[in-house]
């Protein structure tokens, strides 16, 4: 095992961070590539701004090792972008950075010379992920209009210092979240919470189903359907995308299959076929104009609500004789709501924090938190409609 701290330079002689000595891995629990315009901008202007001779520390990369491969605990944003600008500007990298169990993303960084050639190579538009693309897209948008001399900035790369902080082994990755997020670092208490879910759970393919539900799940901007694929919505919800999903996990195994990433959209040899039809779940009010969905709740809220609705129906009891939850909703107390269920919840005359039970509180949560969008989507949908006809 190397030092606990190494520091590297982000390029020094003729290699970069990503010829080094392994691979780093994306883990499934954290979050796809999220940085936009404001984040890439900024971290172009403050590399460019280093004085001649100058040293900047762009923070740290806190990584698990195991063989060769660095699961990256914190810093992945920083990373996946320092990647893509080194590509942007010009520099050919190995390929040590991947995403765990997300194609779309692999994909994309593969291909990600073609796509800075805007569009002059060869790859599948289909297989491309928006958010990678995008951020290429903004690097190369930044460097062409800031007149950015790609040469001058790679040479400041070369005073650019990253700390790669090694956890020691066995570190419980979920407590480091936790006091992570305290200090107002970029997780968020429901991607600690997922983190802590997930973990319950020990097949790869189940924390795969298990985390492609929690995005769909999690994203309240549009219907819970159309964050899946259309394969996958007509076997979960019907043909008509309006049943109840299933409450057994077999019915999901097929999610693990299924590579794709995003659920909205269509491939342009199925658009372009004459039987080609788009099925809406969207409100038809009374004029028979479309309605789109606007969720009256945030994520966050939306799991507080889950989670007492999931022990009530449960018939989860404290082992303390006490209330388990209170009635109050506070989404700082998010993860000890979550923490006291698992602590000192007896499910079906059986202590939840026993670690098989775990795992069936993890997945049986899911699969609740799923229906529980649905049928806040017919609520919300029954809600637009009686005040439409009301107005």
């Amino acid at each position: 095992m190397g030092k606990a701290v190494d520091e590297f330079r982000i390029i020094e002689n003729d290699e970069n961070i990503f010829d080094l000595d392994g691979e780093y891995v994306i883990p499934l629990y954290q979050r796809a590539f999220a940085w936009e315009e404001k984040q890439l901008f900024q971290l172009v202007e403050d590399l460019n701004d280093i004085p001649a001779g100058g040293r900047y520390y762009i923070g740290s990369l806190v990584v698990s090792k195991s063989d060769n491969k660095y699961e990256v605990v914190d810093g992945q944003q920083r990373l996946t972008s320092l990647f893509l600008l080194l590509s942007c500007l010009g520099e050919e990298l190995k390929c040590t950075l991947s995403f765990a169990c997300r194609d779309k993303s692999n994909y994309t960084l593969k291909k990600i010379h073609e796509l800075i050639d805007e569009g002059k190579g060869n790859y599948d538009i289909e297989r491309i992920e928006t958010g990678i693309h995008q951020g290429i897209r903004i690097l190369m948008q930044k460097i062409k209009e800031d007149g950015i001399d790609e040469s001058e900035l790679l040479e400041k790369l070369r005073h650019v210092i990253i700390y790669r902080i090694e956890v020691p082994e066995h570190t419980d990755l979920n407590r480091y979240f936790e006091i992570m997020n305290t200090r107002g670092e970029q997780l968020e208490q429901h991607d600690i919470l997922k983190a802590k879910l997930m973990s319950y759970i020990k097949s790869d393919k189940d924390k795969l189903v298990f985390a492609k539900i929690w995005e769909a799940c999690s994203d309240m901007t549009g219907y819970v359907q159309m964050h899946f694929d259309k394969n996958s919505r007509e076997w979960i919800f019907g043909y008509e995308w309006g049943g109840l999903p299933s409450d057994k996990w077999s019915d999901y195994k097929e999610l693990a299959n299924n590579a794709s990433e995003e659920g909205n959209e269509f491939r342009i040899i199925d658009i372009i076929d004459q039987d080609f039809e788009v099925h809406y779940s969207d409100v038809v009010d009374d004029g028979n104009n479309r309605v789109r969905f606007e969720s009256i709740i945030e994520f966050p809220y939306f799991l507080l609500h889950s989670i007492r609705v999931f022990v009530d129906v449960q018939g989860i009891s404290n082992k303390h004789d006490d209330a388990l939850l209170n009635e109050l909703l506070d989404d700082k107390k998010l993860l000890s709501n979550f923490a006291d269920v698992v602590k000192d919840g007896i499910w079906r005359g059986k202590y939840i924090n026993d670690e098989q039970n775990r795992e069936q509180f993890s997945k049986r949560f899911i699969m609740a938190l799923l229906r529980y969008r649905q049928l806040l989507r017919r609520r919300a949908q029954r809600l637009r409609q009686l005040l439409t006809r009301s107005a």
